[in-house]
């Protein structure tokens, strides 16, 4: 992967383009070995991936983007500027790099005899240490009796990546997002078959896991997203038609949860800011607003950003003013788009990625690398 040098290649380019997005704000100085790797997917089928990076020495995304043919890069884990991990949705195999993402080593394959392959779709990848990983993925596939089945998987490695190991606890699930604060403090989330929000927790690595099932009123629940830190866990999701918000304050031992009401959309993107003199809770909707909460979750305030028809992916911040939210332009011409702010998310400005052959880049993931 380069990244102090740019290359001059027009085509990829990030140029802003023609509907009127103001260029992202300038950055304060920080430290030079601080990159951004993004992965996502391109709207064709077969469905390829890119990678691409943000350098914040030049202050720009250079333009060396990373086309892949043979994979969809759905979550990336980088340990290292060079070495990273990643799952492919299209093929269910967990992938490895150790050249910045230039060229991938397939090192697992998931075959589960509980549902066909083809069914399964991998969804995240994380690595609280150099050793511990986990892989999360969910299916909806035809049962024995005729009827649709969500069906599910979490895998585990202890040795980095060489052997995997299935949970049991993850069979009768859909998960779609992984969180840790070290790697024995492990959360997954997602949904359980009769279509209620699923938490699954450890406290050992995996070892043993305690399971939650969360219900509203008569809502269908299911959670897309989760982050945590500093004893507080937020989870985003749906609750009918609903955005969807569960959160905890204490580590899991008590929860609280906000509905937001006359809005149909889902909750995608979460984010904790270490602001004083509590945290700031950020949550991204796929109506293109961010929601936010400045006293624990007792109120919210919903930042409803320019353009219509932005539905927020992700969130990364490279300290709590700065960071960025993904998302992707549903309209009439659809594109790639990143917001961008400075002043710890209060403000936002958004810039456009290029297309590759004419077609649309949607961001599944990002990471922030410090070092080498």
């Amino acid at each position: 992967m380069i990244h102090k040098t740019i290359l001059i290649l027009p085509l990829l380019l990030l140029l802003s383009c023609s509907k009127n997005i103001s260029p992202p704000p300038a950055y304060p100085v920080v430290a030079s070995d601080t990159i951004i790797k993004m992965s996502g997917l391109l709207t064709i089928n077969p469905t390829p991936s890119f990678l691409v990076q943000y350098d914040f020495v030049y202050k720009q995304f250079l333009p060396n983007i990373i086309y892949s043919a043979n994979y969809s890069l759905q979550s990336i884990y980088f340990l290292t500027r060079l070495n990273g991990y990643a799952v492919a949705q299209n093929t269910n195999q967990i992938l490895q790099t150790s050249d910045g993402g230039n060229n991938w080593q397939i090192i697992y394959t998931v075959n589960n005899p509980i549902f066909p392959a083809n069914t399964l779709g991998l969804t995240n990848i994380v690595f609280p240490s150099t050793k511990v990983g986990f892989v999360v993925g969910s299916s909806l596939y035809n049962n024995q009796s005729g009827g649709l089945e969500f069906g599910g998987i979490c895998l585990r490695t202890t040795d980095g990546g060489q052997s995997w190991v299935t949970l049991k606890e993850s069979l009768d699930t859909a998960l779609n997002d992984i969180s840790f604060s070290s790697p024995a403090d492990i959360y997954l989330v997602g949904a359980t078959p009769d279509y209620y929000g699923l938490i699954l927790h450890t406290a050992d690595t995996g070892s043993n896991w305690t399971k939650l099932v969360v219900k509203s009123g008569i809502n269908e629940v299911s959670f897309n997203a989760i982050t945590q830190k500093n004893g507080i866990v937020l989870i985003a999701g749906q609750s009918g038609t609903n955005p969807f918000i569960h959160y905890s304050l204490d580590n899991g031992s008590t929860w609280r949860s906000y509905t937001v009401e006359n809005l149909e959309a889902s909750a995608n993107a979460v984010a904790i800011l270490n602001t004083q003199p509590t945290p700031t809770l950020l949550v991204g909707l796929s109506s293109g607003a961010i929601i936010s909460s400045n006293d624990n979750g007792l109120s919210w305030q919903t930042n409803n950003l320019p353009n219509a028809g932005i539905e927020f992916t992700n969130f990364l911040f490279v300290n709590t003013g700065n960071g960025f939210a993904s998302g992707f332009y549903t309209g009439l011409f659809a594109d790639t788009i990143l917001y961008v702010t400075k002043d710890t998310a209060k403000t936002w400005q958004g810039i456009y990625l290029p297309s590759i052959q004419n077609k649309t880049l949607k961001i599944t993931d990002m990471n922030l690398i410090i070092g080498q």
